[in-house]
């Protein structure tokens, strides 16, 4: 589902215009971003826990040439699933693969 999908269904669902539905869709994304940014972790209820969390920078290998190489500090986007999520998707069947 793309942000343009959801802009959509909320439309159709509330009756409110596609620009304010946009203008409403853009809001909370970039609410989001600027609460992770500022190092915040956002929780949503029943839908999931989402953080960023630091890695550390380190030294490994390089598995195609064998050279040693430096990996810098990088910041991962962590998404924690609630327990009424996981048991509403539990009983739901699979996509199927293409």
């Amino acid at each position: 589902m793309k942000r343009s999908d959801i802009v959509q269904k909320l439309a159709k669902r509330t009756g409110i215009s596609h620009s304010k539905a946009n203008e409403i869709v853009k809001s909370f994304f970039e609410s989001m971003i600027r609460i992770l940014e500022d190092g915040g972790k956002l929780e949503l209820r029943r839908f999931g826990t989402i953080a960023l969390v630091k890695h550390k920078p380190y030294d490994t290998i390089n598995p195609s040439t064998g050279k040693p190489m430096h990996v810098e500090e990088k910041n991962w986007v962590h998404f924690k699933m609630s327990m009424s999520l996981r048991k509403e998707l539990e009983n739901t069947p699979a996509p199927s693969q293409k």
